[in-house]
């Protein structure tokens, strides 16, 4: 029998599952079957739900799975643009719309199933022809952007020359006294002005 020259407990720290790194696809998903669509995340609720806006511009209650809660690069935000599933298999809403505890509409649920990156939102916009107009008005990240780029104009008024008269003759009303201070020259005896050296050790 062979003798066992790489086996035992410091050989199994480099098994394969630890030496390679797992496959991770970095493929974009898009939109492969009916019931899925993109959105924008509009309000985040806790407990693992939140507020959506469709690309359709409907209203929805997203389900966070646990796939995505605590994720650092998926993490979702109000502004996040998101994929979801709808959820075809619940039964339809009825003619009178159900109230929830606090009598408002309940809202259709769906599930999370994709969390875009900003450099995903430039693929998806270049590479999807859909009208994008509802998620980009909702996302922060294009809020912030749009205020940045805002410049001020500032108009003369009407009444600019009024404005003027009056300070002027405010100031020349008050009695203001100007006051002239000559060189500053540090206080020294006499006959030492001349031999006068500042040391950087005495300061």
């Amino acid at each position: 029998m062979v003798k066992n020259t790489t086996g035992g407990n410091r050989h199994k720290s480099q098994a394969r599952k630890f030496a390679t790194a797992d496959k991770v696809s970095s493929k974009l998903r898009l939109v492969e079957e009916d019931g899925e669509e993109y959105a924008v995340v509009t309000k985040m609720l806790g407990n693992g739900m939140c507020h959506i806006l469709t690309i359709r511009g409907s209203t929805m209650l997203c389900i966070i799975r646990g796939k995505f809660r605590g994720k650092r690069d998926n993490f979702i935000k109000a502004g996040s643009w998101v994929l979801i599933g709808t959820r075809e298999w619940e039964s339809e809403r009825g003619s009178e719309p159900q109230l929830n505890a606090k009598g408002k509409p309940k809202l259709n649920q769906c599930d999370l199933l994709e969390v875009y990156s900003e450099m995903d939102k430039e693929t998806l916009k270049s590479k999807v022809n859909a009208n994008w107009h509802l998620l980009i008005a909702n996302d922060s990240s294009s809020v912030v952007k749009q205020d940045a780029d805002e410049t001020f104009a500032f108009v003369a008024d009407d009444n600019r020359e009024d404005y003027v008269a009056l300070m002027d003759a405010h100031l020349k009303s008050k009695n203001s006294k100007t006051i002239s201070l000559g060189p500053c020259e540090p206080v020294m005896e006499e006959g030492t002005r001349e031999n006068f050296e500042i040391s950087i050790d005495d300061i």
